[in-house]
C-alpha cells in the first residue's frame, strides 16, 4: 500500500501481552525486560523503523487539540477541587515515573484509584462505586514519547466520568490532547463536570 507515514492515537489495552502470542509478537517484544505498554509501543515503532514507516508525533498532527493551561467549562472547580487536583497531580507525577498510569481519581485528600491494567475508563467506573463528585487527574508525566504516549481524553471520557457519578476532570497542559475540544466541552457542560487544564508546578 506505499504507506509511509501513520498516526497512532487511542489504547492498546495492556492486558493482551498475558495472552498467548502469536509468533510474530513473540518475535517481537522477546527479550524484553517489561512490558509496559509505552516500552511495546517503543519496540514496535522500531521494528516499522526497520521497513520504513514513521510514526508522527501527536503534539504536530493534534496541535489545535492540545490541552492548554485553562478552565474549559461553565462550572468551575470549587477550592476543595482544586487542592484535590494539586495533590492529584503531584501524586500522578510520581506514578508515571514507574509507568503505572496516567491517570488517578481522588475526593478530599483521599486518593479513590489508581488506574492500572485495565485502563482509565475501566478506573473511573470503578471510583464510582466508592463515592461521588470524584475528581479524576490524567498526567503525562517526564520522558513521554510524543509519538503515541501522551494522555487522550474525549467525549467517551467524559460520558463515563458522568455515569460514575465524577464532577472534575483535570489534563496535563500542553502535554495532552483533548480529542473533539468542542463536543467534549459541549458534554462537560451539559452534565456539569469541571475540566481543567494545568500545568504542572514543582
Amino acid at each position: 500500500n506505499n504507506i509511509k507515514k501513520i498516526v497512532l492515537i487511542g489504547k492498546v489495552p495492556q492486558s493482551i501481552v498475558f495472552k498467548k502470542m502469536d509468533n510474530s509478537w513473540e518475535r517481537l517484544l522477546g527479550g524484553m525486560e517489561r512490558l509496559c505498554g509505552e516500552e511495546i509501543l517503543k519496540k514496535f515503532a522500531d521494528y516499522l523503523k526497520k521497513i520504513g514507516i514513521e510514526i508522527l508525533s501527536l503534539d504536530k498532527v493534534f496541535k489545535e487539540d492540545i490541552a492548554e493551561e485553562k478552565i474549559y467549562t461553565e462550572r468551575k472547580p470549587t477550592e476543595r477541587e482544586m487542592e484535590d487536583i494539586r495533590i492529584g497531580f503531584e501524586i500522578g507525577m510520581f506514578l508515571t515515573k514507574y509507568r503505572i498510569g496516567q491517570s488517578l481519581s481522588i475526593k478530599r485528600g483521599v486518593i479513590i484509584a489508581v488506574e492500572g491494567i485495565e485502563g482509565t475508563d475501566k478506573m473511573i467506573e470503578r471510583s464510582g462505586k466508592y463515592c461521588k463528585d470524584f475528581v479524576v487527574v490524567k498526567v503525562a508525566g517526564e520522558d513521554k514519547d510524543k509519538r503515541f504516549d501522551l494522555p487522550v481524553i474525549g467525549p467517551e471520557t467524559i460520558k463515563n466520568i458522568w455515569k460514575a457519578n465524577g464532577r472534575v476532570i483535570a489534563v496535563e497542559a500542553e502535554k495532552s490532547i483533548i480529542f473533539e475540544k468542542e463536543l467534549t466541552v459541549s458534554l462537560c457542560n451539559k452534565y456539569g463536570i469541571s475540566l481543567v487544564g494545568k500545568k504542572f508546578k514543582k
